[in-house]
């Protein structure tokens, strides 16, 4: 859980340029920290893909804004999901002659899954494996399992990589702040 705290006095300036521009102070606080809520979805994306060597589409289906700032509730949630592993397809997965090579991590090579095969892409037979990652349970064909990499979530709890995220979407609170009090003060000066 990521905590933000922001300068009072961006505040008291946030107030007085709503009453100027007859604006409800509350909207606009909202406006503001759904931005940053925005901003902080994306900051944990690019601080898990700084350990992983996955995409950003791939770490995105792990992040969620579960709950949006209102005007009547001035708090938004972000969600790093528990569960979501990615799958090994997403890691750069190429087949060889022993097996399926990938690379999970951007500081270590590539490894190989010996006697796993990886199913074809769209387009071309059984599209519905989509390039995904599979290996035998046992010596008969079937059954078999899909692999998977590590999850955003755990990379993210491990690493410990919540202090840098909130220190970066704290910046991103008041710039988001100060935005909306130079929004009001343009409104404000239309106005007169």
């Amino acid at each position: 859980m990521i905590n933000l705290t922001f300068d009072t006095k961006d505040l008291q300036r946030l107030e007085k340029a709503t009453r100027e521009s007859r604006r409800k102070l509350p909207r606009e606080l909202s406006i503001a920290i759904n931005a940053t809520a925005k901003k902080a979805s994306l900051e944990m994306s690019k601080e898990v893909r700084t350990e992983l060597a996955a995409s950003a589409k791939a770490v995105k289906t792990a992040l969620k804004i579960t709950r949006k700032a209102e005007p009547n509730s001035l708090g938004s949630t972000v969600t790093l999901k528990r569960q979501n592993r990615i799958p090994l397809r997403d890691f750069k997965a190429n087949q060889t002659r022993t097996g399926v090579a990938y690379r999970i991590s951007k500081t270590d090579g590539r490894k190989t899954v010996a006697g796993a095969f990886q199913g074809p892409t769209p387009k071309a037979r059984l599209a519905r494996w989509r390039g995904h990652v599979f290996k035998r349970k046992g010596r008969a064909r079937l059954p078999i399992v899909k692999l998977f990499g590590p999850s955003p979530w755990g990379v993210f709890v491990n690493r410990k990589m919540d202090k840098p995220v909130a220190a970066r979407v704290e910046q991103e609170l008041s710039k988001q702040i100060n935005r909306r009090i130079q929004f009001n003060v343009f409104k404000a000066s239309q106005l007169t």
